[in-house]
């Protein structure tokens, strides 16, 4: 279906009057449209561009200029009037220039920027009125939220009362060069719905990473067993997630390495051992029981900063002279949160 463009985008300073107007009455069904993506530092554009995904998840076609964008700095910023089909996307160019396509809608080069380091985007209905931009301050008008680097920023008190957002405490990590912010394709409307994308899908739908752990390397024990690292699911909110390390040498020292990244590093006099560990963040010092076991519960966070997060881990554990370096190493794991 091909777009229709009967207006220009719209650019609403929002004055102090406007900002603390009442909601225009006669509202209507609230457009089935989310935020799907932000790039707030892409790298293949001048570093002043931003680009806002946004995505009809509706079942019938709905159209853009219904809505507006609630920005930074008290500015909001009705968009043009395209009509979108189910499940399709529309890029929005801020501080960029261009013309306005099915795909693409630029806004007017005199719209700021949102903020890179702690910031929001609120998306609410648009009405035609003396005040449009007061829509933003009313929870039956706001379609979707986002926000980063900080709670409490503007829009979320009225998203969260909208149930579009938890808690205005909640938020994203900020994300680096070229890294998105995305969220993933049948998510609810909140933080652990999003995850950073370092290869932004602009345009694509997103899917959410799973949660999954990874064998990267077989165990190096020359003359013993092998010992074996595994674990649960590293879900975030997984309060009963458990490392286990198997078959070693009873009641014997052991240490856990936990960084993130990993290679396969030689380790001298080993015969051919691999260390998996890159950039260790810490270790856990601890012991097998009887068995030869090792079991270690952690509580994973329900904490949206962590999801794509990656740790790699590997186990040492002394065997009293079984192998040449007098410890067997286990198979290292990698994490994805």
């Amino acid at each position: 279906m091909r777009a229709v463009l009967t207006s220009p985008v719209v650019l609403v300073l929002l004055v102090s009057l406007g900002w603390g107007a009442p909601p225009l009455a006669g509202q209507s069904t609230l457009p089935t449209f989310e935020l799907s993506e932000v790039l707030l530092r892409p790298a293949f554009q001048p570093s002043p561009a931003q680009v806002i995904e946004i995505t009809n998840v509706g079942a019938v076609p709905a159209d853009l200029g219904e809505t507006q964008l609630c920005m930074q700095q008290f500015v909001s910023v009705k968009l043009a009037d395209v009509l979108l089909a189910p499940g399709a996307s529309v890029r929005v160019h801020v501080n960029d220039s261009g013309l306005d396509t099915e795909v693409d809608l630029w806004l007017p080069l005199g719209v700021p920027n949102l903020s890179v380091d702690a910031g929001s985007l609120l998306l609410t209905r648009w009405e035609a009125g003396p005040f449009p931009a007061g829509l933003c301050l009313d929870p039956a008008n706001v379609i979707d939220f986002v926000q980063w680097g900080a709670g409490q920023q503007n829009g979320a008190d009225v998203a969260t009362q909208a149930q579009r957002w938890p808690d205005p405490s909640e938020f994203l990590p900020v994300p680096g060069l070229d890294i998105s912010l995305a969220r993933g394709t049948g998510t609810d409307l909140q933080p652990g719905g999003w995850f950073r994308d370092a290869s932004p899908t602009l345009g694509a739908r997103n899917v959410t990473p799973t949660a999954e752990q990874e064998l990267i390397l077989s165990a190096c024990t020359p003359g013993g067993a092998v010992p074996l690292l595994s674990a649960g699911t590293p879900a975030l909110g997984n309060l009963d997630f458990v490392l286990r390390v198997s078959n070693t040498p009873p009641l014997s020292p052991a240490v856990l390495f936990i960084g993130v990244g990993h290679v396969g590093t030689p380790i001298p006099g080993s015969g051919g051992c691999l260390f998996s560990v890159d950039d260790i963040l810490t270790q856990v010092v601890t012991a097998t029981d009887s068995g030869g076991n090792i079991t270690l519960p952690f509580a994973v966070p329900d904490d949206p900063a962590l999801i794509g997060f990656e740790l790699s881990l590997q186990t040492a554990v002394l065997d009293g002279g079984i192998s040449p370096l007098g410890f067997q190493l286990s198979t290292g794991l990698a994490l994805t949160f």
